[in-house]
């Protein structure tokens, strides 16, 4: 009988590690959509990364509630912040929830106006955008697993000076 638990709690152990392994790809590569998305201007496909209830806590302290908020805030964003890079600190994984914290560092463009994609008046993505500055901070991401499928429930960002 104590064989058949040390043989069960060995297969527990490994099925645990793989599970985190798992995780932390999974979560690496929800990051990776995300910047790729980003940097290509495709708000939608950024989106599709969020929970329904997610929440946004922006480097100036404005917190948006809930994916269609998320979503307006961040079309007012996606046209003037560029060339977004993140450093990630490390992943730290449990069965159904996941967490990334790091740096990142981007560019901001100061006025001008953005179309996006899919706009009626232009077919491109075009910005139109008064002198650029870079911008960097640290991040944390938390993020939930329903379904087979990772999503990010918060989201927070603090700038560095």
């Amino acid at each position: 009988m104590r064989r058949i638990w040390i043989v069960a709690t060995l297969l527990l152990g490994t099925c645990v590690g793989v599970s985190a392994q798992d995780c932390k790809g999974a979560i690496e590569g929800l990051r990776n959509s995300w910047l790729r998305a980003w940097n290509a201007k495709q708000l939608g496909d950024v989106m599709k990364l969020y929970a329904e209830d997610a929440t946004l806590l922006t480097a100036d302290g404005q917190l948006y509630v809930g994916r269609d908020k998320i979503r307006d805030y961040f079309k007012t964003q996606i046209g003037s912040v560029s060339d977004v890079s993140v450093m990630s600190a490390g992943v730290i994984c449990s069965t159904d929830t996941g967490y990334d914290t790091g740096k990142y560092s981007q560019k901001v463009s100061k006025g001008g106006s953005t179309m996006l994609p899919g706009s009626t008046t232009m077919g491109g993505t075009t910005a139109l955008a008064g002198p650029t500055t870079a911008d960097k901070g640290n991040y944390s991401v938390t993020l939930r697993q329903e379904s087979g499928k990772w999503q990010v429930v918060q989201h927070a960002n603090v700038r560095s000076k």
